[in-house]
């Protein structure tokens, strides 16, 4: 009797475990797949590409991805650092292969186990990276997941819809698709799609194809790969523990550098600034000891001594503008309508200068539009200038991105304004007079031009959402 006993009890623990192992390899307990991630995981991904231009074979890259998992923390998500190493080649015109040296991109985020992500680097690095084709958003309900689901564009305009080919199955490779919906790639006619393949017992995206097409300047087709080659325990976990810390010292220094050079720096204080700005990374560099880090720092410090001398003509360029007349135009709009200054004297008047090759003129395009939102009624007139040789690519941008403001055609207007680069906008005063200026695009830029309108105005604005 008692042997029998022990027969029930241990054929009991054999099926409890056996449903315990088949319900680990499901989606998860409410039957949604999410990432499976432990403190001191390396993943290593490998991607390559091809794209041609008007048909024929152009450039490419290899690239490799090292993903380091470096803690849980206590609201459920984990660290992640990930360093993205490219080795670009391209096709002369003598039909010769050539090859750059590897570059190098280092980047620490939150990771959440349905996706959501919570990133540390600027925006330009955030694209340079684009983690998300590691690790996109999972659906968030049992609908969305036999339906369709949206990643929420990030501050640069870049969302993605994603759909499931089927539910996922237990113990299976669950597929899924997704169309990238960003800002540039809405002003550049570009498309790309991805087709994940998600293996739902280790929680982690194994395989994924893209596509990409663009119609904007030249057709360009790229074909890409990326196949998650292994997944195991970091070598040295005291290593990664001082990576981490030394991520914090790094990211920490970008941010104060980016706080400093956040508005272009004006007239006198222009060199104290830039050299503020200097001495956030170098002090940065003299705390870091892991070589890949300072590799890091050295780049950008490199980068401030390449431009320091521009930044500064840049600057009094501004300062010898600002607090004097703005100069006198007249260009006409898409629908041939004739727009000048002297036409807009007291009112406010905002100039954008931009053109449809330049992404960041078009991610700051919503701020602007938000800006006319803001003072509806009031007296300020919002101005695109587009600096756009063809009517049709002005016109492109304005429909796809529904500008609420016009956008007149001159490409000679920059100079007259000492435009250093694109997008560059100006404050004019009721009387005609340059108040401000914004060089290049910020999270920020809504904020800083509403500010500064607002005192002009003497009032306040209605943010809209």
């Amino acid at each position: 009797m008692l042997s029998r006993q022990r027969f029930i009890v241990a054929v009991s623990l054999t099926l409890a475990i056996s449903i315990y192992k088949a319900r680990a390899a499901e989606p998860s307990s409410q039957g949604l797949p999410r990432y499976q991630m432990s403190a001191g995981q390396q993943l290593e991904y490998a991607q390559t590409s091809e794209s041609t231009i008007n048909g024929v074979l152009r450039f490419g890259d290899a690239t490799n991805w090292t993903v380091w998992v470096v803690r849980v923390n206590s609201n459920g998500s984990w660290r992640i650092i990930v360093r993205r190493r490219d080795t670009n080649w391209w096709i002369d015109d003598d039909g010769k292969k050539k090859e750059q040296p590897a570059v190098a991109s280092l980047g620490a985020f939150e990771l959440f186990p349905n996706g959501r992500l919570i990133s540390h680097q600027s925006l330009a690095d955030d694209l340079v990276l684009d983690v998300k084709t590691l690790f996109p958003r999972l659906p968030q309900t049992t609908d969305e997941m036999r339906s369709k689901w949206r990643d929420e564009p990030s501050e640069v305009g870049q969302g993605y819809d994603l759909a499931a080919d089927a539910p996922p199955a237990a113990g299976t490779s669950w597929q899924f698709k997704a169309v990238r919906t960003g800002l540039m790639d809405t002003g550049w006619a570009q498309t790309y799609k991805y087709q994940f393949s998600f293996d739902l017992a280790r929680g982690l995206v194994q395989r994924v194809s893209i596509a990409g097409d663009r119609e904007f300047a030249a057709r360009v087709s790229e074909k890409a790969t990326l196949k998650l080659d292994a997944a195991h325990d970091a070598d040295d976990r005291k290593s990664l523990d001082l990576l981490s810390d030394e991520m914090d010292i790094y990211l920490a220094a970008c941010k104060e550098y980016e706080d400093i050079s956040d508005r272009p720096p004006v007239g006198k204080d222009a060199e104290k600034l830039l050299n503020d700005a200097e001495k956030v990374l170098k002090d940065a560099r003299a705390k870091s000891t892991l070589p890949m880090v300072q590799s890091l720092i050295d780049d950008k410090l490199k980068f401030h001594a390449a431009t320091y001398k521009s930044s500064l003509e840049d600057s009094k360029k501004i300062a010898d503008m600002i607090g004097k007349p703005a100069q006198a135009w007249e260009a006409k709009d898409l629908d041939g309508k004739t727009h000048s200054l002297s036409d807009y004297r007291g009112k406010v008047v905002i100039l954008d200068f931009c053109h449809r090759g330049c992404g960041w003129c078009l991610v700051s395009m919503p701020h602007l539009k938000k800006v006319v939102d803001d003072f509806n009624g009031k007296q300020l007139a919002v101005l695109g200038i587009s600096n756009d040789r063809e009517p049709e690519d002005a016109k492109f941008v304005a429909d796809k991105m529904g500008l609420n403001y016009p956008l007149l055609l001159n490409d000679d207007l920059w100079k007259q304004y000492n435009v250093t680069g694109f997008p560059m906008l100006f404050v004019i005063d009721q009387s005609g007079i340059i108040r401000d200026a914004e060089v290049g695009f910020t999270p920020k830029l809504r904020h800083n031009v509403t500010r500064v309108v607002r005192d002009l105005l003497g009032g306040t604005a209605k943010q809209s959402n």
